[in-house]
């Protein structure tokens, strides 16, 4: 009997150590791998402009000069303060025109007797020189150390208001 316990307890001993492993093993099936799909490059569309008549606006209008795009604008809401010391222009201005207009402008501050007491360039939000169609916000910080928040002034173009395929810079 005491070998029957013995082949019982080596049965065991053996069946149990066979069972045993510390090889690591996947359960389940792995996640595929995930191969790139090619993107197209998109290819620009090539289309025919028109042929653009300079005679005459987006709107038909007889283009009569250089200044004939200024007709569109309109400034509005102009204000001038004092900030910290510093002197400020806000404002607004409201492009009629269909298209985006192109321009540089100036604010130039003068006295009764005309003499010019400071002058500043007018910074347009956005992309610098652009006036989208409707109202785009407009700033200078004007460098004066003078009150100048009620003496007149005057919005002098300084690049001459054009649509940008036939913007020309002023020399």
């Amino acid at each position: 009997m005491k070998r029957n316990h013995l082949a019982l307890a080596l049965c065991a001993v053996c069946l149990l150590t066979s069972c045993v492993s510390q090889a690591p093993s996947l359960v389940g099936t792995p996640t595929p791998r995930i191969t790139p799909t090619p993107v197209p490059t998109p290819t620009p569309d090539l289309v025919d402009l028109p042929d653009v008549d300079t005679d005459t606006d987006a709107l038909g209008v007889k283009i009569d000069g250089d200044a004939h795009f200024l007709q569109y604008l309109t400034f509005q809401s102009i204000r001038v303060y004092e900030y910290g010391g510093d002197t400020f222009l806000d404002g607004l201005c409201n492009n009629a025109y269909p298209e985006t207009l192109y321009g540089a402008f100036e604010v130039c501050f003068t006295d009764t007797d005309g003499v010019e007491l400071a002058r500043a360039p007018i910074h347009i939000r956005g992309e610098e020189g652009a006036l989208p169609s409707g109202d785009t916000v407009l700033y200078a910080q004007i460098d004066v150390d003078t009150d100048i928040q009620l003496v007149p002034f005057e919005i002098i173009v300084v690049q001459r208001v054009w649509p940008q395929m036939r913007m020309i810079v002023s020399e």
